[in-house]
């Protein structure tokens, strides 16, 4: 189960007793997400549908364009979600790319484009993205973050260096033990990402199957 904010709060509390002000504390936790999502988040799977001659489709409202990482519409196989699915990958037209077959492009209002035009509908488009985080308001205490268990991990060190670090008597000596925790958690996190990578890019091609999630 993903952890809330105010589970955060309490460990970081707890683990680190402070006097520094629980909205400032908020602060920091999303200024540590937008240092680090585009780099260190993992991926999720939209799924939506064709409709006969529309070109443009509305992204998931945590999905930046430039976030999506993979793309495909379904070419063969059943359409009931089955293993057996064939998805065509699409590639990425920018505004000065000639729009051949099969590309996907950034319309207007930060929607979705695909060319050609689908002349069927229902037929299921998959989007891999990383999606924003969710960053707290102070009254968002109930809500979870969107993050893996290892991201909030990371944050959590980062924050409690920054606490250390601030107020009238800082402690320099701790601040420095949880940067360097950071600093490694962060390290076998990005190995593990980039051996997930080569593991992807291992089986790249052409036709997507079994785009299930």
């Amino acid at each position: 189960m993903a952890e809330t904010l105010q589970q955060t709060l309490d460990y970081i509390n707890e683990i680190l007793p402070n006097k520094m002000n629980t909205t400032t504390i908020i602060t920091l936790i999303n200024n540590e997400q937008r240092k680090l999502w585009r780099n260190m988040t993992s991926t999720s799977l939209y799924e939506m549908y064709t409709v006969a001659n529309q070109e443009l489709y509305t992204l998931p409202t945590d999905c930046d364009f430039e976030m999506i990482t993979e793309n495909g519409i379904l070419v063969g196989g059943s359409t009931n979600g089955s293993t057996n699915q064939t998805f065509r990958a699409y590639k990425y037209a920018g505004k000065d790319d000639y729009a051949g077959d099969y590309v996907y492009y950034e319309g207007l209002s930060d929607t979705y484009g695909i060319l050609p035009v689908p002349t069927v509908s229902n037929k299921p488009i998959h989007i891999r993205y990383q999606p924003r985080p969710t960053l707290f308001a102070s009254t968002d205490t109930a809500v979870q973050f969107n993050l893996d268990e290892d991201y909030i991990e990371l944050i959590k060190f980062r924050v409690m260096s920054r606490i250390c670090k601030s107020g009238n008597n800082p402690d320099p000596e701790m601040a420095n033990n949880y940067e360097a925790d950071a600093m490694e958690l962060e390290r076998k996190m990005k190995l593990r990402k980039a051996r997930d990578k080569m593991k992807i890019n291992r089986r790249r091609i052409s036709y997507r199957e079994g785009w299930q999630g």
